[in-house]
């Protein structure tokens, strides 16, 4: 019973930020429940975001509001800021895969 709770535990948490499927990034999105409309937002590069911007996530490819307390991924001397921790983890296990110069 335990395992089985652990395993859909760790299933729930993989399946909230998954990669893109496509190389389009979608053309809207919401940072999350309760977040405004990203429809019309300027989207900054990401190494560039600051709390309140809506940049996209690198692995998910998703447009989303950053906050002072999105999770963070240094690569390359710049700093990236990911859509959740499951994100930042994907992408620091391999980060030429998701991080691009264009990104």
């Amino acid at each position: 019973m335990i395992r089985q709770f652990t395993v859909l535990l760790l299933a729930t948490a993989i399946s909230a930020c998954r990669p893109a499927t496509s190389a389009t990034p979608p053309t809207s999105s919401t940072g999350g429940a309760g977040d405004e409309s990203l429809d019309g937002r300027p989207v900054v590069p990401n190494h560039e975001a600051k709390p309140g911007d809506v940049t996209t996530c690198p692995y998910s490819g998703r447009k989303f509001v950053v906050k002072a307390d999105s999770p963070r991924f240094q690569y390359e001397g710049k700093n990236y800021v990911l859509c959740s921790d499951q994100a930042r983890d994907a992408v620091a296990a391999d980060p030429a895969k998701y991080i691009t110069p264009d990104t």
